[in-house]
């Protein structure tokens, strides 16, 4: 959905896929992708690190966002 440029339904299943799936980062990190790309760099920055926590690369999530 993302890729599709339907962010609220991108958003609504990276939430969905984070609640049935709480120990993958992978949900993590596109929530983060998807607050950078909405202008919540707050918020994204918040998921990269709940995604760090699960064992993502912090290295996968270096991404410029240029507004």
């Amino acid at each position: 959905m993302r890729d599709l440029a339907r962010h609220e339904e991108a958003m609504a299943l990276a939430f969905e896929a984070h609640a049935l799936e709480r120990s993958s980062y992978r949900p993590c990190t596109l929530l983060g992708a998807l607050h950078m790309e909405a202008g919540n760099p707050a918020a994204g920055h918040s998921w990269y690190e709940k995604a760090e926590d699960l064992g993502a690369a912090s290295e996968a999530m270096r991404v410029n966002f240029v507004p």
